[in-house]
């Protein structure tokens, strides 16, 4: 299996993990998690003081152990938190009473095993709560405890974050097949910042993977997030002599490095039909689909199906049907619905249910129901539109209205310019923007910081139902050239297909186009602070690309840009931007770098 796509030029800011020579002859690789010495007493994490049996007992056949402190502690987030390693089917009861720790192992303990409890920041003193990070209580079942150790880092592949609260497994069968077909052999959490510290792994030959295991079951199931090396790892421990010459122990590999991400496929899966008005259905589905639906109607009266205009969501999961037909009003209606839903493996199928949707009216008294009756018959089409005072140079003038058009007369629409205290009527062109004719497209020649004045003649619109408009106004004013910044950025380096992101203050991408002849050039832009991500498009598809398990594809690598850009009104920047000569991970702005649990 090769990883292919993606440059790790090494990986940055790993912790090292240090041991003195006799602490590991005394304990293993047990951590007593004593923190840093003097200062208030409050500022201080609560220390061991007694561990019962040691930490580091060989040969251990109890069904608990205790652990105690100089303080009160108390226990947060165990879920998250402690991790037992190897997994166990039922993972021990593990509570806070008053000074210590009580853990009792709901399973039997496999011979010849060294067991890790590591609590992460679980354990806090019951005050301040100041946490006790990186104390982890390790036995052995045979004669001897596993000291080795590997650890890394895992981070999302789309935006270079640290991904918290990962469970991290290694095996030692190499096959592919294992990480689909067993439980992980040994694992841990990553913490806040994404690092994992795999503990007492014997020696050997290792695959890792990190995993955000919503099943619980320790090994990769279908649409569960992931993360994959491809590399096979031996750890060991590295000596070096220190300055005062003692002789310093490290723990490796210490730099293992996991690109996380959530594969595309997504359950799909027919959610429930509403009927909220008596002209309308809608059909919600639990993911987008490539598809649309079929349905038939069951009612004997009418075959209301037949008359049906399809208004659906960009992504296809929210259809709602207009019943164009007042005929076909029908508080209840009864129909097959035939459509793509998915198996356990992921593998889409046709599947056909039998469905009622009702209406339900409003209990109303007879005045407020005459009142209501007028108001239907006096229904005016509502008219929306994008015009307003602040209006971007670069936008398109849009109109939408409330439900389905059966005829629009283009000629009674009129835009005009603001000459001094005149306006000038300028040519325009109505284009449709949906299928059903609910939104438009204004198309003219607007100026930048001139006013405009839209109009639109009572009784211009028909929609299906009979209704019409009413006399609609709104008046528009382009901002001026002087209001906007541009960037220009050259890029450097020979990737494939590349592709810039124009990100905010909050990581988020307002604007993307390729990368055309080593440069890309953004327009229009507002005054502020703003952020680049490149990435290449190795598919050529448009867009960022996830990784897909099943082909061994990683994600589409990911560059950013290592500083902010402060753009300034009326003023045109130019940047260059050498993607490759920066650590991937080191290049992104720390103000925009932020923890992300795996959900997210």
């Amino acid at each position: 299996m090769h990883l292919e796509n993606y440059r790790t030029k090494g990986c940055r800011r790993f912790i090292g993990f240090v041991a003195v020579l006799g602490v590991v002859l005394l304990s293993g690789c047990a951590n007593r998690g004593v923190g840093p010495q003097g200062g208030p007493k409050d500022s201080l994490p609560p220390v061991v003081v007694k561990e019962k049996p040691e930490n580091g007992t060989l040969n251990f056949n109890s069904k608990k152990a205790e652990i105690f402190f100089d303080e009160y502690i108390q226990l947060t987030n165990i879920p998250s938190n402690v991790v037992m390693s190897p997994p166990q089917l039922h993972p021990p009861v593990i509570r806070a009473l008053g000074k210590k720790i009580l853990i009792s192992f709901e399973d039997s303990l496999a011979a010849n095993t060294t067991y890790t409890i590591d609590f992460g920041a679980a354990i806090v003193d019951n005050n301040e709560r100041i946490p006790l990070n990186g104390y982890a209580y390790s036995f052995a079942t045979g004669d001897h405890i596993d000291t080795l150790g590997i650890f890394g880092q895992v981070i999302n592949a789309e935006n270079l974050n640290p991904v918290s609260e990962l469970t991290v497994g290694i095996y030692e069968d190499l096959a592919d097949s294992a990480f689909e077909t067993k439980p992980f052999m040994r694992i841990a959490k990553t913490d806040s910042l994404g690092y994992f510290g795999i503990r007492n792994v014997r020696p050997g030959r290792y695959r890792v993977y990190a995993l955000n295991d919503k099943s619980r079951d320790y090994r990769y199931q279908i649409g569960e997030g992931l993360a994959y090396n491809n590399e096979v790892f031996e750890p060991y421990i590295r000596t070096e002599m220190a300055e005062d010459s003692s002789i310093a122990f490290y723990y490796e590999p210490a730099d293992v490095l996991l690109w996380y991400f959530t594969e595309k496929r997504k359950s799909q899966y027919f959610t429930r039909a509403t009927h909220p008005e008596p002209h309308q259905l809608i059909l919600t589905f639990g993911a987008p689909q490539d598809s649309f639906p079929t349905i038939n109607a069951l009612n004997d009266s009418i075959n209301w199906a037949e008359h049906l205009l399809l208004q659906h969501s960009k992504g296809k999961d929210t259809l709602v049907y207009w019943i164009n037909d007042s005929i076909a009003m029908l508080d209840t209606l009864r129909f097959t619905l035939t459509y793509q839903k998915t198996d356990s493996a992921y593998n889409l199928y046709w599947q056909t249910d039998t469905l009622r949707a009702v209406y339900t009216a409003p209990r109303l008294n007879a005045r407020t129901q005459a009142k209501v009756n007028e108001q239907k018959r006096n229904k005016a089409i509502v008219i929306k539109s994008n015009a307003k005072n602040t209006f971007e140079v670069y936008d398109t003038l849009r109109l939408s209205v409330d439900a389905p058009l059966k005829s629009f007369e283009t000629s009674a629409i009129h835009l005009s310019q603001k000459i001094d205290t005149t306006f000038k009527e300028v040519p325009i062109r109505l284009s449709q923007g949906d299928s059903i004719g609910m939104s438009y497209r204004v198309l003219a020649q607007l100026n930048a910081g001139e006013s405009y004045l839209l109009e639109i003649d009572s009784g211009a619109m028909h929609d299906i139902y009979g209704h019409s408009n009413q006399a609609f106004k709104a008046s528009i004013k382009l901002k001026q050239m002087e209001d906007y910044a541009s960037v220009k950025i050259n890029v450097l380096g020979a990737g494939q297909g590349l592709r810039m992101q124009l990100l905010n203050t909050k990581d988020q991408v307002v604007r993307e186009l390729p990368v055309v002849n080593g440069a890309v050039t953004f327009r229009y832009l507002p005054a502020g602070a703003c952020y680049l991500r490149l990435y290449e498009d190795l598919n050529g598809d448009g867009c960022w690309t996830t990784g897909d398990w099943s082909k061994k594809r990683a994600p589409e690598p990911v560059y950013y840009f290592p500083a902010k850009l402060n753009l300034r009104a009326n003023w045109d920047f130019e940047e260059t931007f050498d993607y490759q000569a920066t650590d991937q991970l080191d290049s992104k702005p720390y103000e925009i770098t932020k923890t992300q649990k795996p959900t997210e």
